[in-house]
């Protein structure tokens, strides 16, 4: 406990306010380069969407190893955790099922209880990540009701080797090692690395303690990048593929003269995600960008008796004890644009298909396909002040009647420093395979599908302003205020099917209506080596049919850091403070769900410095980096929510869970 003090006070001595280094003396947030939803990249400032950017210093600040390393300390997001099912997010109010994750414009697939496990996600190979909070549904399509986080993968320019080494006292142990080649019309690199964590926070179930609230897994992670430059146009073709081990270990079944052993699980996931792009430009007028992805998840769960006598494992035999489910999507996505006089139009055409095959699925197999053509147009007026926007999908799916999809946008720039962003556009989320086909019973779980579920439908308002308020050299004072508006009708829900049952059975229904409205604001402070980045985010739910009662939840962000130019030193500090809100208790059957308990309100607390330097003068010099920090330096650990019986199906308990306090060293060291 004395070394975390010693180092939150030595950090905390020298920081100033930051959320990432002070890379040039006239940085601007609204110059960074997007590409998520257009056709070929632009600068922030031109975007018809508000994109929230997590670039590759505030991943390595943050000691991020894993997608939702990085997610928890964002500002109108919420991160989950469960022993089996890994974590999970909540956007703007929403559950994980309406975010869509994108790997390079790719969606991710393999849900689990409707949510990407985020910390099967690694970020070693990550550049930055793009947010876009709010519906996407034009270009992207179903999934994307919440909004986009659309994770952009490094392509490496230059040879280079380099060597990434993690350690945490909570006990994760990583390391990552990357080599690429370039040439004058091509490059090519590859990288891999181990990702082991011992597992956290034993369950007291007896005198002796095997289960674990955190389970113990070990992963290995391989990316390969290849780019060809053509005479118009760049080839690109990327592949990354992880395998995951997660160990349950169950308590002692038997104990005495005669046996000794215990009911373990173990779960075997294999993700692959393979993304082929080809994006140019046709007589300097026109641009392309055509996308190929193939998405495989794989998970394979064993139930075993694990005899202490000789440590040897055998297979179960009872009902749901072995389970593999697999899940293939394929994904074809092509954007043309160019200008018909004052008119810039964008065309484009997503074809989506995903095979399903489980135990758990009640046919076993089960497919849906979904092919959309869309079109956007766009004209400038007013002296080019202001940018004009619409668009429209129309969508053919093998299973559910689809409505024309459409979307308003304007940005007004009544000055150089100000931009005003207004957009109406209308969502669709049809029932995932699992939602309407899922059989899972076990002596565990007893979930059932719902083949009478009826999609989502909803309505989203957006209004945004920025403004550069002050800016002179390095010193830069930035303000964005945006409010949002979202109303969603028959919205999916988790819930029991027979309250006040012994055995607890779930199944899906839809909720008659979820409707909210947040507000958010931050403020970017930046002068000379420091800068400060707060935000406050207030959510009002309204009272809804479905008997929901209204309520207002808030959350605050503040990052702090200061930079040292010689020696290159870099500190910094993050805090989120999450307010409580009302926890949805699964409940009756009829839409008439209600809120029972609390979730009472936490503060996240993380700090970290860093320090870079040359090992060689030479122009190809070896570079170290070494950075030290505290992740929950508060040491939040359990939130207990009373009023609620159970949190969910798989994890059976009335608390939410995090990881505790750690020390983490991270070594990189790149020639």
């Amino acid at each position: 406990m004395k070394l975390y003090l010693l180092l939150f006070f030595y950090l905390i001595g020298n920081v100033c306010f930051a959320q990432t280094s002070v890379d040039s003396a006239s940085y601007n947030p609204l110059k960074e380069v997007i590409v998520t939803g257009v056709s070929k990249p632009i600068q922030a400032q031109n975007a018809l969407s508000t994109v929230k950017i997590i670039n590759r210093k505030l991943i390595d600040a943050q000691g991020a190893n894993t997608l939702n390393d990085i997610l928890r300390n964002q500002l109108n997001m919420q991160v989950q955790n469960d022993g089996l099912l890994g974590s999970s997010l909540s956007m703007q109010g929403f559950s994980s099922d309406k975010v869509k994750i994108l790997l390079d414009g790719i969606a991710v697939n393999g849900r689990e209880n409707g949510s990407i496990d985020l910390s099967q996600i690694d970020l070693q190979n990550v550049l930055r990540i793009e947010i876009v909070q709010g519906p996407m549904s034009v270009v992207y399509g179903t999934d994307a009701v919440g909004g986009i986080i659309n994770i952009i993968t490094k392509k490496s320019k230059h040879e280079q080797i380099g060597i990434t080494t993690q350690y945490e006292t909570i006990g994760k142990y990583n390391l990552h090692l990357n080599y690429g080649q370039s040439k004058q019309h091509f490059n090519w690199s590859i990288s891999a690395g181990r990702n082991f964590f011992s597992g956290s926070n034993y369950i007291d179930t007896g005198s002796v303690k095997r289960q674990m609230l955190f389970k113990p897994k070990e992963q290995y992670v391989a990316s390969i990048f290849v780019q060809q430059k053509l005479k118009n146009s760049t080839l690109q073709l990327s592949s990354d593929i992880l395998k995951e081990t997660l160990y349950n270990k169950g308590p002692l079944a038997a104990w005495n003269a005669f046996r000794v052993y215990a009911i373990d699980e173990k779960y075997y996931t294999t993700r692959v995600n393979n993304r082929l792009q080809w994006q140019g430009t046709w007589k300097q007028l026109y641009n392309w960008n055509w996308q190929l992805g193939m998405a495989y998840y794989q998970r394979i769960r064993n139930r075993y008796t694990l005899d202490f006598t000789d440590l040897s494992e055998q297979l179960t035999s009872g009902s749901g004890d072995q389970d593999t489910s697999r899940f293939i999507d394929y994904t074809s996505r092509g954007m043309f644009s160019g200008m018909y006089h004052t008119l810039n139009y964008t065309l484009g055409v997503d074809l989506n298909a995903q095979f399903g095959n489980s135990l758990k699925l009640a046919n076993r197999t089960s497919n849906v396909q979904d092919y959309a053509v869309f079109a956007q147009g766009s004209k400038v007026f007013y002296q080019d002040k202001l940018k004009l926007q619409a668009g429209l999908r129309a969508t053919y799916n093998t299973q559910y009647a689809v409505p024309l999809i459409p979307e308003i946008n304007l940005l007004y720039n009544p000055c150089k420093t100000i931009q005003i962003r207004t957009s109406y556009s209308k969502g669709f989320r049809a029932p995932s395979l699992k939602e309407r086909y899922l059989s899972f019973v076990d002596q565990n779980h007893f979930i059932i599908g719902n083949e009478q579920l009826r999609p989502e439908n909803s309505t989203h308002l957006q209004f945004s302003i920025s403004h550069v308020a002050f800016q002179k050299n390095s010193t830069l004072l930035h303000v964005l205020f945006t409010q949002y508006y979202n109303h969603v009708l028959n919205a999916i829900n988790l819930a029991l099917s027979n309250p006040g049952v012994s055995i607890s059975q779930y199944s899906y229904y839809n909720l008659k209506e979820l409707k909210n409205t947040i507000s958010s604001l931050e403020i970017d402070m930046r002068y000379k080596n420091c800068s400060a980045k707060l935000g406050v985010n207030m959510e009002y739910n309204f009272q809804s049919v479905s008997s929901l009662s209204s309520f207002t939840a808030f959350e605050q962000t503040l990052s702090l850091g200061y930079q040292l130019p010689k020696p290159a030193i870099q500190f910094n500090c993050f805090v989120k403070h999450t307010g409580s809100r009302p926890y949805m208790q699964l409940g009756a059957v009829d839409g008439t769900l209600s809120y029972s308990g609390y979730q009472p309100n936490f503060t996240f607390v993380d700090i970290s410095t860093e320090h870079s330097f040359a090992l060689s003068k030479q122009a190809a010099a070896k570079h170290l980096k070494l950075s030290v920090g505290v992740k929950n330096l508060l040491n939040v650990q359990s939130l207990f929510i009373p009023g609620v019986v159970a949190v969910g199906p798989h994890n059976g308990t009335s608390s939410l869970n995090f990881l505790g306090r750690s020390l983490f060293i991270t070594l990189q060291y790149q020639l």
